[in-house]
């Protein structure tokens, strides 16, 4: 169920729109990120029907959440981390990856000439994060080599090559996709 127009309706509701389930993913605790998650790939998976696409893979990505959401221990969507891993949690790359993205607009928005000031305002601006939290990203990125730091390395030197214009735009692009791959 997901809240529409001050009342609920069923996730799986086609008239229900994608923008409204991006916002209370975006917005939620993490039950309603969940709720979210499992009514958007409901409907993923009526709109592959109506387009007589198969939906299998979609089908059994919903019974694992399904399973998760039932409190089941084992799922699919459970890794292990690897024998040789030295870290006990799993790795959240998404998570340093939304991080770097947004780290590298500012360095793009600098790039491009505007003073980091002004730099981590634009991308908390586009990206809806609050200003102090793009700040700190930054200065942690840049104290060493943190998890996540070869995503952050990738970036800056895709900055290398490109005109100021260039870095602005990519700013622009990076900063909307700190906000997640989806």
């Amino acid at each position: 169920m997901i809240e529409k127009g001050g009342g609920w309706v069923d996730a799986n509701d086609p008239t229900t729109e994608w923008d409204l389930l991006h916002e209370k993913y975006r917005n939620g605790d993490r039950d309603k990120k969940f709720e979210a998650m499992f009514g958007a790939v409901g409907m993923a998976i009526l709109i592959l029907r109506k387009q007589r696409l198969n939906p299998a893979i979609l089908h059994e990505l919903h019974m694992q959440l399904f399973d998760k959401d039932m409190g089941s221990k084992s799922t699919f969507l459970d890794k292990k981390m690897p024998k040789n891993s030295s870290r006990r949690k799993a790795l959240r790359p998404s998570q340093d990856m939304k991080k770097t993205f947004a780290v590298g607009a500012v360095e793009a928005f600098r790039k491009s000439g505007l003073t980091h000031e002004k730099a981590v305002s634009n991308v908390a601006a586009i990206s809806g994060y609050k200003y102090e939290k793009v700040d700190d990203w930054h200065d942690y990125y840049f104290r060493g080599m943190p998890d996540g730091y070869s995503y952050l390395h990738y970036r800056l030197a895709e900055l290398k090559k490109v005109s100021k214009q260039d870095a602005l735009v990519i700013g622009n692009e990076w900063s909307r996709l700190s906000i997640g791959l989806s």
